[in-house]
Parts: structure tokens; sequence; C-alpha cells
């Protein structure tokens, strides 16, 4: 056992030591040297860029979220019809609400430190 587990690691390292050496290699040191240079010399334009980048990359993350939210919301129209505003209940009425009953704090803790306790179980 301690022989696989010797194997796993060094598989892992000779996998790692090979990815950063190919990284190496694609890496232009005369690129970053430049680009390290103009950001000494110009730093709050660079400030200005990653600003900009990050507000990118937020607006991005918001609009993958939504999307996510709404196919979960399809799901759940499919499990608990009427979810969506508008739509007609058994009697007729249009439903604009659908009220799913609140869980207490307590039992989501009971229900995590189970998940707890058999996730530990299976690792052992």
């Amino acid at each position: 056992k301690d022989l696989e587990k010797s194997a796993v690691q060094v598989a892992k390292l000779t996998a790692t030591s090979k990815q950063l050496d190919d990284a190496r290699h694609r890496m232009n040191a005369q690129k970053v040297a430049h680009t390290l240079g103009s950001i000494q010399r110009k730093p709050h334009e660079f400030e200005d860029q990653v600003v900009s980048k990050v507000g990118q990359a937020g607006a991005a993350a918001e609009k993958e979220g939504m999307n996510r939210a709404n196919k979960v919301l399809e799901s759940v129209e499919d499990i608990l019809p009427g979810s969506k505003s508008g739509v007609q209940d058994l009697e007729g009425g249009l439903v604009h609400e659908v009220k799913i009953p609140r869980v207490s704090p307590t039992v989501v803790h009971r229900y995590v430190d189970m998940l707890g306790e058999q996730l530990h179980l299976a690792i052992k």
C-alpha cells in the first residue's frame, strides 16, 4: 500500500513537472519584462485596465449566474407547476408566487453535520 502511495506521488510530481516545463517553453520572457517595465512607468494606466477587466469578469459572472438561476427556475417549474408568474392554479386562478416552507437553521445544521459524518465515514 505504501508503494502504491509513493507511485501516485511520483506520478503527480512528474505530471506537475511536465506542466511547468511546458509552461516555461510557452512563456515569452522578453514580453513579460516589457510588460513589467510598462507597469512601473504607467501604473495608473494598468490600474484602469485591471479595474475594467475585473468589471467585465463580474458582469460575465453575473450573466452566467442569472442564466443558471433561470435554468433552476425552469426545473422548479417542472416540479412545482405555478412557480412562474401568471400560471393558473387548479381552480383557474392566477398564481403569482409559490410559498416554499422555510427550513429552520437547526434542521439545516443537523443535515450538514450528518452529511459531514457520512463523508468522514466514506473516506475512512
